[in-house]
């Protein structure tokens, strides 16, 4: 789903959000946005695993948008037990959450949403006709 519940929550309490279908395909980048060498060249199999792959490349301390985590041992578990594989077509897949889920006994609700927000801080949402990312709640122009 689109995260619908929480998406129609924020709207209550005034906030304008919008979901996201990580099942669908890669957004498309004309080139490498904000300066995350690579990333438009690059192949995904949907959008999880894109969102998944710019939260990897923004814990590079080089990176310009870099991020560190909070020192939480569950993230720390949720991240390291979340694999990816690159398919024989270069296609880079991020492993079913089920694995993940059966592995580590629940959820990874934080690494999720860390992925979420990570995602929202880099891409231009009004790029793609959405609205803007200001402070991590998605608002009106």
């Amino acid at each position: 789903g689109i995260g619908s519940g929480v998406v129609w929550r924020m709207k209550e309490k005034g906030y304008n959000s919008i979901g996201v279908k990580v099942s669908e395909g890669q957004i498309e980048f004309g080139d490498d946005p904000l300066g995350l060498e690579g990333l438009a060249q690059m192949k995904f199999k949907n959008l999880r695993a894109q969102i998944h792959w710019m939260y990897r490349m923004a814990l590079n301390p080089k990176s310009p948008y870099a991020i560190s985590i909070p020192n939480e041992e569950e993230l720390k578990e949720e991240i390291l037990a979340t694999t990816y594989r690159i398919n024989s077509e270069k296609v880079i897949q991020i492993e079913p959450k089920e694995k993940t889920k059966k592995l580590i006994g629940r959820s990874p609700d934080a690494f999720d949403s860390g992925t979420l927000a990570n995602y929202g801080r880099i891409v231009n949402l009004s790029d793609f006709g959405l609205p803007s990312i200001s402070g991590g709640i998605t608002e009106d122009s």
